[in-house]
This record gives C-alpha cells, structure tokens and sequence, in this order.
C-alpha cells in the first residue's frame, strides 16, 4: 500500500496494528510462476545478487519479498531490515511509488519493487 500526494495512510493506530499482526505472521509460501516481482538491486548491493541488476521473486507483500530476495541471495535481509524495520538510509518502492507502511506495503502480481539507498551530498 503505497501512498501518493494527496492520499493519506490510514490512522497511526490502524497502521501500527497491521504492522504489529503483519511481524507476528510468519512469511507466506511464495507465488505461482508469472507472479514474480521485479526486483531492481542497487550497485552496492549487487555483489550478493551475482551483479544481476533485476531478479524475479516472489511475494505479495514486501516483507514477502525481502524474505524470498534473502533466500535466494543470503545476506541482502541483513542490508535492507534492521530491527524488523526497512534500514534508515533506505527505501523501497512498489510499482514507482515509495511505500508509507514499510514491509507490509501489498506488492501487485509482475509488480516491481525499488530499493533506493539514500542520497547525500551537499
């Protein structure tokens, strides 16, 4: 569930309810073949996926797909999570649109998931 401008996320409380049963809930089997997620890895993280730049995994929501992306790729969990939470200095988004709910963002049959680092500078 991503949010667009405009849009609001549903209440703290309703978001901080999903969030709590979404972590208790153990990871849903993946999908059936054609129901991949693109996956676009970044440079610095590409190391653990064989330097492939996009890989299909599944899941149907982005917890889904981290844990599925862990299994295929060891390692890239530890990049992304810390403390059940998507890493501060990173983001993911689902089909272009950063997700507001973190992990529990639903991620669309054949959608594509973005993982951004963050960009510094001055």
């Amino acid at each position: 569930m991503g949010v667009r401008m405009g849009q609001l996320p549903a209440t703290p409380r309703a978001i901080l309810d999903e969030l709590e049963l979404d972590a208790e809930r153990p990871a849903q089997p993946g999908r059936e073949a054609g129901e991949m997620a693109k996956v676009f890895v970044p440079a610095l993280m590409r190391k653990l996926s064989n330097e492939e730049p996009v890989v299909d995994i599944p899941g149907k929501t982005l917890r889904e797909v981290v844990n599925n992306l862990d299994e295929a790729y060891p390692g890239m969990k530890d990049l992304i999570v810390e403390n059940g939470r998507v890493r501060p200095g990173l983001a993911l988004a689902v089909d272009g649109v950063m997700s507001a709910t973190g992990l529990m963002a639903k991620v669309p049959e054949d959608g594509e998931v973005h993982i951004l680092p963050a960009i510094g500078g001055g």
